[in-house]
């Protein structure tokens, strides 16, 4: 498929009616973890790319899971006839 590009990617997630302030809770601890020098370095030694803040909200996962179904989705669509 032209112009289709893969990449992986690794989030964590949470039942759907877990309440909102944990929710952020988690988000800013994990946040701050991807802060971390140490655990920065290490990400990174292992292969990991470290979105940028802005890339690291639920929103900002809400929206690239969304991307991803929809590009899936067009790929299993097209294999599948």
């Amino acid at each position: 498929m032209p112009q289709f590009e893969v990449a992986a990617w690794q989030a964590l997630f949470v039942p759907k009616n877990t309440p909102p302030e944990i929710v952020l809770k988690l988000n800013g601890v994990l946040v701050k973890a991807l802060d971390d020098g140490h655990t920065r370095r290490r990400l990174m030694d292992l292969g990991s790319g470290i979105p940028v803040k802005s890339d690291r909200s639920p929103e900002a996962l809400q929206s690239l899971v969304e991307s991803e179904v929809a590009c899936w989705r067009r790929v299993f669509r097209a294999t599948s006839h």
